[in-house]
């Protein structure tokens, strides 16, 4: 039986192919091209030039490119933000394998990919959960069990984006919540976000998981702002 929601994506794709953000050709929503003009990490120095007293609980902290390039900046906002263009997760979870492929960073102790959730009512905002869309790729990519549902975001808070560092801190501060201890007890985790500026939300979450039983906790973001 053909899936009819299918059928209607693949003729409105027919009828209107997406054009690539930054230069405008068809068939993509980012060009070949374009997107090697983005500077992956290479030669990855870890928690380089990191306010290290304010991440007592991530254990480690990598980042894939630099969120001032404007090729990642715009396919960040455009996905996170309205039109909200869902698709683009795709992009972005080749942005985090290309970096772990270059650095042949192998992640052998790592138990679960954890996504750092959003609250319920920005996932209906979206229509989706943003990052672990980008999660659900880069877990099958990568070989790494992806843990959802598990650490939630039990309150909404101001978007990071408006706040200060200081603010940022007390803003998400008692936002998140592990349902089952017994999952994560003594596991070893690989917590994924799109940008970190302070820093906040990862160390939120990391403490968070840290509180339940978690043994480790690293940080992986596809940019750093």
């Amino acid at each position: 039986m053909v899936n009819q929601n299918s059928l209607k994506e693949n003729i409105f794709r027919f009828l209107f192919p997406p054009k690539c953000l930054v230069c405008g050709k068809h068939n993509n929503f980012l060009c070949y091209d374009c997107y090697s003009l983005i500077p992956l990490e290479n030669r990855f120095q870890l928690n380089k030039n990191l306010p290290k007293t304010e991440l007592k609980s991530l254990d480690k902290i990598y980042w894939a490119t630099g969120y001032k390039n404007f090729i990642v900046k715009k396919i960040i906002q455009n996905y996170k933000y309205s039109p909200f263009s869902k698709k683009l997760s795709a992009i972005l979870s080749k942005m985090l394998f290309d970096f772990v492929a270059l650095n042949e960073l192998d992640f052998k102790e790592i138990d679960f990919l954890v996504p750092v959730p959003s609250s319920a009512r920005r996932k209906r905002w979206r229509g989706f959960d943003h990052i672990e869309e980008i999660c659900r790729d880069f877990s099958e990519q990568i070989n790494l069990p992806l843990l959802t549902k598990n650490l939630v975001k039990i309150r909404d808070s101001e978007p990071q984006m408006n706040l200060s560092g200081a603010k940022r801190k007390e803003n998400i501060q008692g936002a998140f919540f592990c349902q089952d201890q017994k999952k994560i007890q003594g596991k070893n985790i690989l917590l994924v976000d799109d940008v970190f500026t302070t820093g906040a939300t990862l160390e939120e979450s990391a403490k968070t998981l840290k509180n339940f039983g978690a043994k480790k906790v690293y940080g992986l973001v596809i940019a750093r702002d």
